[in-house]
């Protein structure tokens, strides 16, 4: 499909109508706030949402690569297979299935992260670095150890999972619980097991 490209000066909101491709990249940059209700479709292509200031989508962003860059905070609910990118002050991605963490990783430079699988396992080969706390929930398993020191998160680490997980960590201090299997946590220095 044709791909669709979107420059805003200002602030821009995704209305009921939603933003769809027939499969083409989808990429929105906005020098304002990006917001709304809308959903955002891509189908097997790629999604980038780029803003100066923040990201507050409650539609479902659908595609196959998300990259993800807010000057501040980001929230988005997705239906995709991977995710990349930054945020300053905030990141939380609601996703419905699966989700790796791409090559790029993610980053938040000054405050917290929450990733949340309603159906599935976070996984992929990309460092994700918190300045803050960090919530990594799946009803699967969480598996990020494809490197030493692939979860590097300044604050509090919250692991929950539904099977067999496996992290690689830089962590202050961790909370974890697997209800269906084991953890295995390979931590590079120091670590404090939180109440």
């Amino acid at each position: 499909g044709e791909s669709l490209t979107v420059v805003e000066t200002d602030g821009l909101t995704i209305g009921a109508g939603d933003v769809t491709t027939n499969g083409g990249l989808i990429s929105i940059r906005t020098g304002g706030l990006l917001n709304g209700t809308g959903d955002i479709d891509a189908g097997s292509a790629n999604v980038s949402l780029n803003s100066a200031t923040g990201i507050g989508l409650t539609g479902l962003v659908s595609g196959n690569v998300l990259t993800l860059q807010a000057g501040t905070s980001a929230s988005v609910t997705t239906t995709v297979n991977a995710v990349t990118g930054s945020a300053a002050t905030g990141l939380t991605i609601s996703e419905t299935n699966d989700l790796n963490i791409a090559s790029g990783g993610l980053q938040v430079t000054g405050g917290p992260l929450s990733i949340t699988l309603l159906g599935g396992s976070l996984a992929g080969s990309g460092t994700v670095t918190v300045a803050g706390n960090a919530d990594l929930n799946a009803t699967g398993s969480v598996i990020l150890n494809a490197a030493a020191g692939q979860v590097v998160v300044s604050g509090l680490l919250n692991v929950a999972a539904g099977t067999d997980s496996a992290l690689n960590t830089s962590a202050g201090s961790l909370i974890a619980n697997v209800t269906g299997g084991g953890l295995t946590i390979v931590e590079a220095d120091g670590l404090t097991i939180a109440a």
